[in-house]
């Protein structure tokens, strides 16, 4: 959750998580990334199913573009790691947004504004080629069966 009410109803700013809890969400609960600055409007990101890997989209002091993709991993005591840039092979200087990390751990799907394609915005997948999350294959555009000439994060996130 971005920017999330706490138990009393209070708007707080930042990243929380909730859980289903039989009929209802639970309060949520802020997650702790070290050292997490977004210096954009905008954010998103998603959690791997086992919830040891997060995706995010924002804009930092190393950023090369707009937003850029970062990965954070959880670490033994709950907390998230520093996000670290993934990398130039997905990070354009255009708008990267909307990852979504298969069950695989290696691919990747994102919308992103800075490799061309259909419009403004479309979907591309790439596959990590090893354990440093910065070496990535060519990020491969789904196409025009997926992308149009709008914006393809929402409709294309809300199927998978």
């Amino acid at each position: 959750l971005l920017n999330y009410k706490d138990s009393e109803g209070n708007l707080q700013k930042g990243i929380a998580m909730a859980e289903w809890v039989k009929d209802h969400w639970s309060v949520p609960q802020p997650l702790s990334i070290r050292y997490f600055d977004n210096n954009s409007e905008y954010i998103s990101g998603s959690i791997s199913p086992d919830e040891k890997v997060m995706i995010l989209s924002y804009k930092s002091y190393d950023t090369y573009g707009n937003e850029d993709l970062y990965v954070s991993f959880k670490e033994s005591n709950g907390s998230w790691s520093q996000p670290e840039n993934m990398g130039v092979d997905v990070n354009t200087m255009g708008e990267e947004w909307a990852p979504y990390l298969a069950p695989d751990l290696k691919t990747l799907y994102f919308s992103s504004n800075g490799f061309g394609g259909e419009g403004g915005r479309d979907i591309f997948v790439s596959q990590r080629k090893d354990d440093t999350w910065k070496d990535w294959t060519d990020p491969v555009n789904l196409g025009s069966e997926v992308n149009t000439a709008g914006v393809e994060q929402k409709k294309f996130f809300r199927r998978l």
